[in-house]
């Protein structure tokens, strides 16, 4: 990294000499950050060639909880304070923005008794990263044991008492494992009424323009009519005609151009001076099928639109019939109007959707799928969903069209232009689940330290500060004060941004990019990179960034860019009711102009369910997510710096230990670095077998993995001598022998330990404990296997 560091506040992908911006930011982060943090710590001076970093994986508050162990480990053995970055995805976000979050401010130290706090008169202390001041704790009961002969072995992991700071605030997150209904007021019933306060608003905002639409539709009788414009044959109903229409014409089509395929299919000559024309006989069959592949799929489906629309006054009568019969009614319309019951079909159509739905979800996270696959269950629901709201929709114009004694269609006219005005009023980023996700992680892992420190009373310690706290203000180096000085790894939080519309095939196939959201610089190769300091005005919040992070479930996304919510059916259905965890952030390049300052339901709300607006990495708005649907081990971003050493924590999910993770982000860096990740050992150390079961008694019957962790070779191209690359070393969610006796209880009452689903976000304090005391021991034992290379790039 030899380039100058740069204050430009846009940068894009590639420069104009043709070099690469991403090598000037990773060059300022150096100048202006690691460089001065490695001086504080008398470390040397660092480079290209010794840099080091920490990634914490996504995988929810497991991963969370079984990092912060590992940290503990870390910074217990001294090797905390020597990582330079520190990277982190999704639920290794939560804890990585913690101590990001603690680390860079000064706090009260507070007293045991909340009557002796007094926030303007205690003593300011700052926490650091080495065994004494690490936030969380690491002094163990027996401090003086040899780690060589049993501690970080045995039982003694718990924290010694003396230690009071790091134990507050390790017992404030131990407290806190049930983040999302933490209590004072906010339970269940407080995330179930945002989800439908949500929902309400978006159905509020986008359903009058359907209605609208069905009801002009009713009025002038383009559901029932057999005028298109002129008769039709028999009952047949214009939409019905127009679809039937299409499909005619996407057969006929199929046979004219059989019959041309042997003409199409005659050779030519490689010298055929009529390749050198572009519109020659040599190429224009070639652009006619393409022409009919491009366009045959939109003939499809406006096709399979129209009949719908064609089928839904008989789908509404065969309903009305079963439901209410009434023989003297023969107009449909008629039955509808008098039918009480009608809507019950959108009911019963959504039930099934939304039971459908579940069973996706749930499938999901197994690897048998059985009969059913997931993507399958997640099309049944979206198909049952859409025709719940069409039919529902349709049964409410034609109740409005039969009841009224006046033309209601300016009405409805007028109750669109209102609930869309209401739509461009309306914040959608803070009406959607990400808002109360946000507040919720902020409150358990950004607390208020000095209250946390002086034992202040109450579920809640939150920090009013955190819910403003500027990204751009972490990781701050002022040399004027030495307290002042940089203290923690540089932060780089990892999300992904939705493109799965862009005209790059990379991005499109993807689904998205690495969007980095940094101290310095936020951004990705789609869009170029902006200052942080002037980046969205420069508001953006650390509490934020952790959020998006993990905005774990979201539409058109989906782990690693697969999944059944990229399908576009169900990902409009998601972005109707307003279904997602994702935000929408402004675009870093500058020349993508925006209308709207706020992001609201209108725009960029709408533009999913729109067939003219696309998510590509053009558009002024871009919906961001979680980093894990583009590589959720957080390596990606340390690859590209070309680390010396990356140490990475997997704690996602991963009970057959497939190693999806793994594959995913090393298959990425090879296309993207030509970098290879070559594995010493193999992977099978990490995997528990029922044969490597000691013949202890108590912990018989239960297979145990050889090692907590596996090392690989960092083979970076253009390397001229092996002291180039690097060492990767991965710890993994693995039960192991040898481990505190707590946990073996702990694994006897729940089988899936370490690996239970990510969707249990609800930990009491005997699982935190579990995934912590694990995390903190087989941190500790991969640091006394490998403590010379872990000193050594820093030495």
């Amino acid at each position: 990294m030899s380039a100058k560091a740069t204050k430009d506040p846009y940068l894009p992908y590639h420069n104009r000499d043709g070099s690469f911006s991403d090598v000037k930011i990773m060059q300022e982060e150096l100048d202006e950050y690691i460089s001065k943090r490695r001086e504080s710590y008398e470390q040397t001076e660092p480079t290209d060639k010794n840099l080091t970093g920490l990634a914490l994986s996504g995988g929810g508050i497991r991963s969370a909880t079984f990092c912060l162990g590992v940290m503990q480990a870390l910074a217990r053995e001294g090797i905390m304070k020597r990582f330079d970055y520190l990277s982190t995805v999704s639920g290794g976000g939560y804890i990585g923005s913690s101590l990001t979050w603690i680390l860079h401010s000064k706090w009260a130290e507070g007293k045991q008794r909340k009557e002796d706090y007094d926030d303007s008169n205690a003593p300011k202390i700052r926490f650091g990263v080495s065994v004494d001041d690490f936030p969380y704790g690491t002094k163990l009961r027996n401090r003086d044991a040899d780690p060589h002969n049993g501690a970080g072995k045995g039982d003694n992991v718990e924290l010694s008492g003396d230690d009071y700071r790091g134990a507050a605030i390790l017992r404030y997150l131990r407290q806190h494992g049930n983040y999302l209904t933490p209590g004072d007021g906010i339970n269940f019933l407080s995330l179930v009424g945002v989800i439908l306060r949500g929902m309400f608003i978006s159905i509020l905002v986008f359903l009058p323009w359907l209605l609208l639409i069905f009801y002009l539709l009713v009025a002038n009788d383009w559901f029932t009519a057999t005028v298109f414009p002129g008769k039709v044959y028999g009952d047949v109903t214009a939409f019905t005609f127009g679809g039937l229409a299409l499909f005619t014409a996407f057969f006929t089509l199929s046979i004219l151009y059989a019959g041309l395929t042997r003409w199409s299919s005659k050779t030519f000559k490689v010298d055929n001076p009529s390749y050198k024309s572009a519109w020659s006989p040599a190429t224009f069959w070639y652009r006619l099928h393409r022409e009919y592949e491009k366009w045959m799929p939109y003939l499809l489906a406006l096709g399979a639109t129209l009949l719908l629309l064609g089928w839904l006054p008989d789908l509404a009568e065969l309903i009305t019939k079963l439901l209410h019969p009434d023989p003297g009614s023969a107009d449909i319309t008629i039955a509808i109007a008098k039918d009480d019951k009608g809507p019950l079909m959108a009911l019963l159509s959504t039930i099934g959707g939304v039971l459908a739905a579940m069973g996706s979800f749930f499938k999901s996270g197994k690897d048998e799928q059985g009969t059913l696959s997931t993507g399958l269950l997640a099309f049944v629901a979206s198909l049952l969903l859409t025709l719940g709201l069409f039919v529902g929709t349709y049964y409410m114009a034609v109740r409005i069209a039969e009841s009224s004694n006046i033309d209601a269609g300016w009405y409805l006219a007028l109750g669109v232009a209102v609930t869309s005005f209401i739509g461009w009023l309306a914040s959608i980023n803070y009406l959607s689940i990400h808002r109360y996700y946000r507040d919720r992680l902020m409150e358990s892992y950004l607390p208020d330290v000095g209250r946390v420190l002086a034992g202040s009373p109450g579920p809640s310690q939150a920090s009013p500060l955190a819910d403003v706290g500027a990204l751009k203000d972490m990781c701050p180096v002022d040399t004027k004060d030495k307290d002042d000085s940089a203290v923690g790894p540089y932060h780089l939080i990892n999300s992904n941004v939705i493109l799965v519309e862009s005209g790059v095939n990379k991005y499109r196939g993807r689904g998205g990019d690495n969007f980095l959201l940094s101290p310095r610089y936020c951004g990705s190769n789609a869009t170029g990179w902006h200052r942080t300091d002037s980046y969205m005005g420069g508001e953006l919040t650390l509490s934020t960034a952790m959020a998006i992070s993990g905005a774990a479930a979201n539409p058109n996304t989906g782990v690693s860019g697969e999944g059944p919510t990229r399908q576009p059916l169900l990902s409009r259905l998601m972005v109707f009711l307003n279904l997602g965890l994702g935000v929408w952030v402004s675009n870093p390049d500058p020349q993508c102009r925006r209308w709207a300052k706020v992001p609201n339901f209108l725009s960029p709300g709408s533009w999913p369910l729109l067939p003219w607006k696309r998510l590509t990495e053009k558009e002024s708005f871009l919906q961001l997510s979680d980093g894990g649907h583009f590589e959720n081990l957080g390596i990606y971003e340390l690859i590209r710096r070309r680390l010396k050493l990356i140490v990475v924590c997997d704690a996602a999910a991963d009970p057959d230990f497939q190693f999806g993770d793994l594959a995913n982000v090393i298959e990425k860096i090879r296309t993207d670095f030509g970098v290879r990740i070559e594995f010493e050992d193999g992977l099978s150390p990490l995997i528990p077998s029922a044969h490597k079961a000691c013949n202890d008694k108590d912990t018989k019957q239960i297979p145990h993995a050889d090692a907590g962790y596996v090392r690989a070779a960092i083979k970076y191209p253009g390397a001229k001598s092996s002291d180039e690359h690097g060492t990767l070393i991965l710890i993994k969610t693995t039960y192991v022998r040898d481990v505190p006796k707590d946990l073996l209880g702990y694994k006897k009452a729940h089988p899936a330990f370490p690996d239970e689903s990510t969707a249990d976000q609800f930990f009491d304090e005997k699982q935190f404990e579990a995934y912590r005391v694990l995390g903190f021991h087989l941190g500790r034992q991969m640091v006394i296997d490998n403590r010379d290379l872990l000193e050594k790039p820093t030495a």
